[in-house]
């Protein structure tokens, strides 16, 4: 009953086998053995969790639903079985699941099948339909994947999906309403930065509206949660409300948000004017209070909070970071063979001066950037933006 490939990743030849998921293939198995033994969906239910209810196979067969469904042809509608059956054998909340699928976004997301990215997009679709406990750390984890800079159809792909669980009814009542608010306000930093690549008029022009809408409902939902990126935010706001030619306008985009932040800041600017502050607020940037009394941020106010460092990182994928941190320690610029020039000198000195063949600083520093560029820069003209979160990183996260 489980067809296509039964793999979650994209096997090259010379790829060696992954032992997560060989471990994996077991409970796979198992489910398998007990999907084929019968054609009745109802009875296949029954007996899994028959199997689940023994306790020590409970995790197994968890897994091993969640495999199959990660596998499975999107657009069928197997994939829709095996979660009935899952959430029909839940006794934890789906906290075993919560537990793989944030491994797999963290450790395992590169190495994903396009077919694996789209199921696994339409599970957390589910997930957060049912207000899974601890589901925001999937879509954390799921969003630092998905890289500025990068309009290639595989990353567009999920960014897509992502925006459509926050944009559909449930995912929007969820995310307005119920979700962690560290969760809200790294998805209004995630998109309003992703929105700087999907330049308006162009191919992404339909998603950039779709992420414009996410933001806008979270700005008038929750914007306390939206400001707490601090300055960082101004920078994006101004950066991608201002992307127009002239002539156009936006009326339901970003350039709404930065209309009400400029506005909040002129009204609260004149009224600090009038106002004389006592000595001891002399110097205190406050919000703005709207005649409802409500609580509006201004530019003042937002450049004066110092972006977390978590904002930053969300912008940075896991590999990115290793590889960078990797340069940042152990590759020394200026030491001997670190770039081209230093050839000849280093040559001359290779008879004298002991080496170690496993030494790092035996490969030129410019080498690495190669590697790295190569692989995280190469997406075309927009990658040129990553480059400004890469050195947000470089100088905010790392060397603090």
């Amino acid at each position: 009953m489980i067809s296509g490939h039964l793999s979650i990743f994209c096997a090259q030849a010379l790829d060696e086998s992954d032992e997560w998921e060989a471990c994996l293939k077991g409970p796979l198995q198992q489910v398998h053995a007990i999907l084929t033994s019968t054609s009745d969906l109802s009875e296949s239910t029954s007996m899994l969790q028959g199997q689940a209810n023994e306790g020590s196979s409970h995790a197994e067969i968890t897994t091993g639903l969640l495999l199959a469904i990660l596998v499975s042809d999107p657009g069928s509608n197997q994939a829709s079985n095996w979660f009935q059956m899952l959430n029909m054998i839940q006794r934890d909340n789906f906290a075993c699941c919560v537990k793989e699928l944030t491994h797999i976004c963290i450790e395992k997301y590169p190495r994903l099948s396009d077919a694996s990215r789209q199921n696994l997009v339409w599970l957390l679709r589910e997930m957060v339909g049912l207000h899974v406990a601890d589901i925001d750390a999937v879509l954390l984890a799921l969003m630092r994947q998905m890289t500025g800079g990068d309009c290639r159809e595989r990353n567009i792909s999920v960014v897509s999906g992502v925006v459509s669980i926050f944009s559909e009814h449930r995912g929007q009542d969820w995310l307005l309403k119920s979700s962690p608010s560290h969760l809200a306000s790294v998805v209004f930093y995630t998109f309003t930065r992703l929105a700087f690549d999907h330049v308006p008029g162009g191919s992404h022009d339909a998603l950039r509206r779709k992420e414009a809408r996410v933001c806008v409902s979270l700005w008038r939902g929750r914007c306390a949660d939206c400001c707490s990126g601090g300055r960082d935010i101004v920078r994006l706001l101004k950066g991608v409300s201002s992307q127009f030619e002239p002539g156009q306008t936006e009326t339901c985009g970003f350039a709404t948000i930065w209309s009400d932040l400029v506005a909040w800041s002129t009204v609260a600017a004149g009224q600090q004017t009038l106002a004389t502050p006592p000595p001891q607020q002399a110097g205190i940037i406050s919000d703005y209070k709207d005649a409802a009394g409500h609580s509006r941020p201004t530019i003042q106010k937002l450049l004066s909070i110092r972006t977390s460092k978590r904002f930053l990182l969300s912008r940075v994928t896991p590999v990115m970071e290793s590889r960078l941190v990797f340069m940042l320690q152990h590759v020394k610029q200026g030491a001997a063979g670190t770039d081209e020039s230093s050839r000849g000198t280093a040559g001359k000195r290779a008879s004298t001066t002991p080496t170690n063949e496993n030494s790092n600083l035996s490969i030129p520093l410019r080498r690495y950037q190669e590697w790295f560029a190569r692989d995280h820069l190469s997406a075309g003209p927009e990658s040129e933006s990553l480059v400004g979160d890469l050195v947000r990183f470089i100088c905010a996260v790392f060397h603090p």
